[in-house]
């Protein structure tokens, strides 16, 4: 995820994408296993 990327955090992302900080956690664990 770029903005992670970036150093953004998961609740700045969560924030900017209007979706539970929860799933950018999933995401983060998601690409980790690419």
């Amino acid at each position: 995820m770029e903005l992670h990327q970036r150093g953004m955090g998961a609740t700045n992302i969560s924030h900017q994408l209007s979706i539970a900080r929860s799933i950018v956690y999933k995401i983060f664990e998601d690409q980790k296993r690419l």
